[in-house]
């Protein structure tokens, strides 16, 4: 079911983009906000008993490197050389040098002759009327706006001429990240990865609040041991399956910016690396809902905390019977591969599909609103699994309180 839902009427806070919340102080005890942890110059950081360290990609200013900052290239359209973007980034920290086109001066030369400023902590509030129109208030700052001068920030979004030149340039960050917060990639499974996000860019007009990136580090043992190389390209188009292994730039919303790479460093500690290797190379990280924290899942004839013994038992009997699924039900699925050996032997394996987890019932369907691009018109995916819909569920209850009935949809 899609629906395009009017949104004249918005409510106080009418920027409610991915991972960011309304006045946002770092002040513990604030009803509403999550428990966030604020990054240090440690790197390091556990949530949900998985620790995750990234400081063996900090680059440090107290060491002798050639490298003085991570540099991603977005293109954007190939069709307009003029759309591409570079992004500059640190690890827990500044970069070590102000990139060439964002120093203060070049920035001021961009902005009319102003510099560039940000809310500090987001701290915006809105006008309920702004010339006399209801809900389109006009955002403005609480706090006095800062500028970070020419200090060093955390991250940097430059424009790039056709050339490769820079044409503009906006802090992603403060100067102390925002203060930059951690996060997991996924609360139903922390052995996936973590984010690092820095909070505090510049302010934008138009889309009503600070900019800011959002930094993922996918736990991947196939990236090699950093997984983000000195520069590497990326292209939004391909967000699905971009041709880059090693990061991918998105908008989520507007001012709003995300990276990904994938390294083991994104992997949590408690599933060791050994020789270069997430768990000895012969095992997979995952997370144990017993003992509700990550560890080693050892392939066969391997075992230990970092799978580096022997299980010479396991070959002759197994540890234990391996779980089946019902295969009588709809949301279970067996493909069967024909795979050659190395002396082109085949084989036949069976690969089986349990989607159990997904299946929910006619009145708790998914509900999913895209909010891409902006405007007055949002559209709502109302879906179910396997199952039929109840057409007086409400879709958004936070604007209209509809049901699906009342919208006009009909049954299928």
């Amino acid at each position: 079911v899609l629906l395009n839902v009017n949104n004249a009427n918005k409510n106080k806070f009418r920027y409610k983009g991915w991972g960011w919340t309304p006045n946002f102080p770092m002040t513990p005890g604030i009803p509403g906000l999550p428990n966030l942890k604020k990054i240090t110059k440690d790197c390091v950081v556990t949530l949900k008993n998985a620790t995750f360290n990234l400081l063996p990609l900090y680059l440090n200013p107290l060491e002798n490197q050639q490298l003085q900052y991570y540099s991603v290239k977005d293109e954007r359209s190939k069709s307009d050389p003029d759309d591409d973007y570079k992004y500059a980034f640190n690890v827990c920290g500044p970069v070590l040098t102000v990139p060439d086109g964002c120093s203060e001066a070049e920035i001021i030369g961009y902005n009319n002759g102003e510099p560039r400023t940000y809310c500090e902590d987001n701290d915006i509030s809105y006008n309920d009327t702004w010339n006399g129109n209801a809900g389109n208030g006009k955002a403005y700052c609480n706090v006095d706006m800062k500028s970070v001068g020419d200090n060093a920030v955390y991250a940097y979004q430059m424009a790039l001429n056709e050339d490769g030149s820079v044409r503009d340039c906006y802090h992603l960050s403060d100067t102390d990240g925002g203060p930059g917060t951690w996060g997991l990639i996924n609360e139903g499974n922390p052995s996936e990865g973590v984010v690092v996000t820095y909070h505090d860019g510049d302010y934008s007009e138009f889309c009503e609040h600070n900019r800011e990136i959002n930094i993922s580090f996918v736990c991947d043992n196939d990236h090699g041991v950093y997984g983000i190389p000195g520069l590497s390209s990326s292209e939004v188009d391909y967000a699905a399956g971009n041709k880059s292994a090693f990061s991918n730039v998105q908008e989520p919303e507007l001012c709003q910016y995300k990276l990904e790479f994938h390294t083991v460093h994104g992997c949590p500690s408690q599933c060791p690396i050994v020789g270069n290797k997430l768990c000895n190379g012969v095992g997979l990280c995952g997370y144990d809902w017993e003992i509700e924290q990550p560890r080693c899942y050892c392939y066969s004839m391997f075992m230990g905390d970092s799978c580096t013994e022997f299980d010479i038992k396991s070959i002759f009997q197994p540890n234990k019977d391996p779980v089946t699924a019902d295969d009588t039900q709809d949301y279970v699925h067996k493909f069967n591969h024909e795979l050659k050996d190395a002396a082109k032997k085949k084989h036949n394996v069976t690969v089986t599909y349990d989607l159990q987890e997904f299946q929910t019932n006619k009145t708790t369907p998914y509900i999913m609103r895209d909010v891409d691009g902006y405007g007055a018109g949002h559209r709502f995916y109302v879906w179910n699994f396997f199952e039929d819909i109840d057409m007086d569920v409400v879709v958004n209850a936070n604007v209209s309180n509809k049901t699906l009935r009342e919208y006009g949809c009909e049954a299928h």
